[in-house]
């Protein structure tokens, strides 16, 4: 049988999806192929085709498909990332972000900001902006400009350009850039957490087997006690998979 893997995030999940392939090779009687340089929307769109079988996505489109009929996806396993912030939860958040020597202490102080989200399905680069709206009493008009950036790099490259005032930045991609160099965010500054949300589960296709996907959840489940898979989830920076519930994502599934 033959496994194809993918992600639909950010650069910081490409190694544990990559180097995933092998460990599973080595633990079942599967053959598998990583699939990551078509454009994310392509790679997505596949997972939900069922033309890839395993998929690290977002939390918001995970959230949104689960009443689907049929539903095309099952969490089979969620991340819960190394880091105090985290409290050993399957979580995460956004940092909102601006550049060192922008005025602004907080989501309060960006009234007609001009400001980068990712795209319009990301739970951390987009919908991590209207909870934090919502937290202070606004809505999405509180800021002057929205700027879809297209992903979390380009917000970034932006933001270096002083191109525009802030933008969300989903923290396990700001832990991964700041373990591979400290200094590389020197010219931004954090004014805010936002969340915490579901963290991005990994999900496989309905039409892969039901025994195929409780040995993927049964091997995810367990990396963290064996010495090569805990090798692979240091690398990205992961404590250890969790269970997925379902219920948890439902809270996403409002506008």
């Amino acid at each position: 049988m033959r496994l194809r893997l993918t992600s639909c995030q950010a650069r910081n999940t490409f190694p544990l999806i990559k180097e995933l392939g092998p460990y599973l090779e080595s633990r079942l009687d599967v053959q598998t192929e990583y699939e990551h340089d078509a454009p994310w929307q392509d790679r997505a769109r596949w997972l939900y085709e069922g033309k890839l079988q395993v998929g690290w996505i977002c939390s918001k489109p995970y959230a949104l498909q689960i009443n689907q009929e049929p539903r095309p996806l099952n969490g089979i396993a969620v991340p819960i990332m190394k880091g105090d912030i985290y409290q050993g939860e399957p979580v995460y958040y956004s940092y909102l972000v601006v550049p060192s020597d922008h005025p602004a202490a907080s989501i309060s102080d960006l009234a007609g900001a001009k400001v980068a989200f990712n795209e319009p399905g990301s739970q951390s680069g987009y919908f991590s902006l209207l909870w934090g709206l919502e937290q202070i009493g606004q809505t999405a008009d509180f800021f002057g400009e929205w700027v879809e950036s297209g992903a979390h790099r380009n917000s970034l490259q932006l933001l270096k350009a002083g191109e525009i005032d802030a933008a969300a930045i989903d923290t396990t991609l700001w832990d991964y850039e700041i373990y591979q160099d400290p200094t590389i965010f020197d010219y931004l500054k954090i004014i805010g957490n936002l969340g915490p949300f579901p963290a991005p589960p990994l999900a496989a296709h309905v039409s892969l087997p039901e025994h195929i996907q409780a040995d993927l959840t049964d091997i995810l489940l367990n990396m963290h006690h064996d010495p090569a898979g805990r090798a692979i989830l240091e690398s990205s920076l992961i404590e250890r998979f969790a269970p997925v519930s379902d219920n948890f994502y439902r809270q996403l599934q409002r506008p």
